[in-house]
């Protein structure tokens, strides 16, 4: 089932040059903090997004027009239940941001519609909705679907798709449900299941350029091949800690994981790695330059021509980005300053290349 391979120096285009030859091409990261990173001058700067510091962010998008969507976890009272909010700016235009409170993780499709697990719990209910917004204004939305516990979404192309902890989606209206098993699509105005689902709740799903998804249920890998679920369990070592993987992203035709671990399947690459599946469904792990052995990652974002990798986390208890760039890990550098004792990580990253 398992295969492995060393990526080649030139799989990787130069980042730097890359960001130089397109003027509107922009990297930013996320954490406490919201920079922006300076090709040319290899150097980050804070774009101050004013009422929302002090928060930590957990995912990065962007719509059609180039708007950036920040979701950020807060915490309120009275009993210090964590409630999301997502901020919506143009990088031009960073003091005028539009806020929703609830709004957790998202997806945006092809037009102008985002698709949003709302952490809002109607009273009498225990679900959580999902809900579809035009994203010319955040505050209103129709009420899509309720689900237990989603975990995450994505737009696979086509479809929305939802993972968690569930086994029925009810309809906008709670009218009706399809019986699902932790993964439900919501298609032509209604849920259904995706085949016969999960054996067990996934925390994150990513979906390639064919419309494959991979489900993450803790060190277990599902991909879906638009006919039937395979599962790939994923041998993973860690110099220290349990061995985990932390997020998920597609290039092109490769997936790129990280985590803490030293080896998946017996390839050396730390806490970075790529995963690829041939026509039969036989998974390959490539090492990439053997990874990055002092970062504790948290955040991982390919280009969709797989020739810009990049991980965000932490070194030595300070924000970090690496570049994978002519086959060698690059630190690009400090970012903005603690705003607190716990702005230590960066956990969300994007690129918008256009």
């Amino acid at each position: 089932m398992f295969g492995h391979r060393t990526l080649a120096p030139c799989f990787v285009a130069i980042f730097v040059a890359l960001v130089v030859s397109q003027a509107n091409a922009q990297l930013f990261a996320a954490s406490f903090r919201f920079d922006v990173f300076n090709g040319t001058a290899r150097s980050w700067k804070e774009l101050p997004l004013s009422g929302v510091q002090q928060l930590r962010a957990s995912e990065l998008g962007f719509d059609s027009l180039g708007n950036i969507y920040i979701s950020y976890a807060l915490v309120g009272p009275p009993n210090g239940r964590p409630f999301p909010l997502q901020v919506k700016f143009s990088p031009g235009n960073t003091s005028n941001i539009v806020s929703s409170l609830f709004n957790g993780r998202f997806a945006l499709d092809r037009g102008n519609f985002e698709y949003n697990i709302d952490r809002y719990t109607p009273v009498g209910t225990c679900f959580d909705p999902i809900t579809k917004i035009d994203t010319t204004d955040l505050t209103t939305g129709d009420t899509i679907g309720y689900a237990t516990n989603v975990a995450d979404i994505v737009f696979d192309g086509r479809s929305i798709v939802i993972v968690g902890n569930f086994l029925r989606v009810y309809s906008g209206d709670l009218a009706h449900f399809a019986r699902t098993n932790y993964v439900a699509r919501f298609i032509n105005g209604d849920w259904e299941p995706i085949d016969g689902g999960l054996n067990s709740p996934p925390t994150r799903v990513v979906a390639d350029a064919n419309r494959n998804l991979v489900a993450l249920i803790g060190t277990t890998l599902w991909r879906w091949n638009g006919i039937t679920w395979t599962s790939y369990p994923l041998d993973l070592t860690a110099a220290t800690g349990t061995p985990s993987i932390v997020d998920l992203d597609f290039g092109r035709d490769l997936l790129f994981v990280t985590g803490n671990f030293l080896t998946i399947n017996g390839v050396s690459s730390s806490n970075v790695a790529a995963l690829s599946w041939n026509i039969q469904g036989v998974l390959t792990v490539s090492a990439l330059n053997g990874g990055i052995p002092n970062i504790v990652a948290a955040s991982v974002l390919a280009e969709r021509d797989n020739t810009l990798i990049w991980v965000g986390g932490s070194v030595n208890n300070t924000k970090a980005v690496y570049s994978l760039i002519n086959g060698t890990w690059v630190n690009l550098g400090p970012l903005s300053p603690k705003l607190n004792s716990e702005d230590t990580t960066v956990t969300a990253l994007l690129f918008i290349s256009r």
